[in-house]
């Protein structure tokens, strides 16, 4: 049966570009991120940053948590389980919870297995602005362009995953 749900932390190259010119990117960094499937057949994906720096790319460090939170629904799954596309969402599905504060985007997410190898390359740009509900960090839905937040930018990544004590795996079977 093909797997249908796994956890795993990812050694990520994260590029930055301008909202209204994704594809001319400039900063980059290298940081850790949490990714995750779940559903009956890997109907959603969770991509988290960490915020911890990837000073090695020998194994994840323990402990690591998700700060910032894209959310996909798949796409289109692969025909061998070995590729499968989620559409990253400005709106979070009622009931459907994620690590971190959930962040609005518009873009997509590759999944790709080749032999006992993950990886997988995103793009997108964020599609929110920051504020506080009842206590605590929200991001909210803007229209294209958030107005007034220089904040709002594209964003490319590509990332392979890495041994990791909080890793998991499940084929959908009980």
């Amino acid at each position: 049966m093909p797997q249908t749900g796994f956890i795993a932390a990812m050694a990520a190259d994260l590029a930055f570009g301008d909202y209204d010119k994704p594809t001319a990117a400039g900063a980059r960094l290298a940081e850790w991120i949490i990714v995750s499937t779940w559903g009956r057949s890997g109907d959603y994906l969770s991509l988290s940053r960490t915020n911890v720096a990837v000073a090695s790319e020998a194994a994840a460090p323990p402990g690591l948590q998700p700060t910032a939170t894209h959310l996909g629904i798949l796409l289109a799954p692969g025909q061998d389980d070995s590729e499968a596309e989620y559409l990253l969402v400005r709106h979070r599905p009622p009931n459907v919870p994620v690590g971190g504060v959930f962040y609005p985007s518009d873009g997509y997410v590759r999944v790709l297995r080749n032999g006992g190898t993950l990886s997988l390359i995103a793009r997108g740009r964020y599609a929110h602005c920051h504020g506080v509900w009842d206590g605590q960090p929200i991001v909210c839905d803007v229209p294209n362009p958030a107005p007034g937040s220089g904040m709002a930018h594209a964003w490319h990544l590509t990332a392979s995953r890495r041994p990791w004590i909080g890793e998991f795996a499940s084929n959908g079977g009980n």
